[in-house]
């Protein structure tokens, strides 16, 4: 009786834990599966994310520019392996990269603005005109906001330069420096010296394409000749964009040297020059 009843108490507790290790197993194979769902849905959901732009995007209205990344690349890529040699190695190290703040001044959207498309293509074109930039990319990721990721490479901008030609018995020299790119912060700086028959020139020239941070281009030099003085400024608002309503510029030169008037390949006179001309222009659009 004893035994009957152990037995059957045996077989009772064996199918309670068979129910409850089967119940068990389908909810956590149950729990599982809604993770993978909802891990692969989530994967998913984040590929789509981060995908490149697709013309389908443009005709959503309600996009807002998001996050602005700036890359701002070297001259030289050195995980290429045509560009990875000593001498490539040497010139990245000496070359100054170009401030991401830089990049950052000349593009036409901000984050939180409505983003409009035509806007990247125009911004793309105002960096690429830059002398000291070798290429660039503006690429829109779609996210709850569009992010944008800026890439450029830069150009080789120090260009050192010697000249020399003889002709008629009269020989011409020079020797210039030249960096589109000074500091990284996008200035252009000129160092020269030339010498003729006439006379011997020495430039200093400084050239800043976002004049206090602003769009405003400031171009400034001073000539110290042999036989006169000169200098030219010009500070300009050029229209940047397609949205540019208004564009002024103001110009200020002078020279002073002298001049030779020649007869028969001699010099039979000499007129000094005194020249100064300030000037203000400005263009406006409906």
């Amino acid at each position: 009786m004893g035994l009957n009843i152990n037995k059957t108490l045996n077989n009772i507790l064996e199918k309670s834990f068979n129910k409850t290790f089967n119940k068990n197993i389908k909810l956590l194979f149950c729990c599982c599966f809604c993770y993978g769902i909802v891990f692969e849905v989530s994967a998913v959901s984040a590929e789509e994310a981060c995908q490149k732009w697709k013309d389908d995007f443009k005709n959503n209205s309600n996009l807002v520019v998001g996050e602005i990344v700036i890359n701002a690349a070297d001259v030289f890529d050195l995980k290429n392996p045509k560009e990875s040699k000593a001498i490539h190695r040497i010139a990245n190290k000496i070359h100054v990269s170009t401030k991401p703040k830089v990049i950052r001044r000349q593009l036409l959207f901000k984050s939180g603005e409505p983003f409009q498309l035509r806007k990247l293509s125009e911004s793309q074109r105002l960096i690429r005109s830059n002398g000291y930039i070798q290429e660039v990319e503006i690429t829109p990721y779609e996210l709850e906001r569009v992010n944008i990721r800026v890439d450029t490479t830069d150009n080789w901008t120090l260009a050192p330069g010697v000249s020399f030609s003889q002709s008629g018995g009269n020989s011409k020299s020079g020797i210039e420096i030249q960096e589109q790119n000074l500091l990284g912060l996008g200035k252009g700086l000129v160092l020269g010296f030339k010498s003729h028959e006439e006379r011997d020139e020495t430039l200093l020239a400084y050239t800043d394409p976002q004049f206090l941070g602003t769009r405003q281009q400031l171009y400034a030099s001073v000539k110290n000749n042999s036989d006169g003085k000169g200098h030219v400024v010009y500070l300009t608002l050029p229209f940047f964009e397609l949205d540019s309503r208004k564009a002024w510029g103001l110009v200020s030169s002078s020279i002073s040297e002298e001049n030779s008037i020649y007869d028969r390949g001699d010099v039979s006179n000499k007129v000094y020059v005194n020249l100064s001309s300030p000037f203000f222009g400005a263009g406006l659009m409906a």
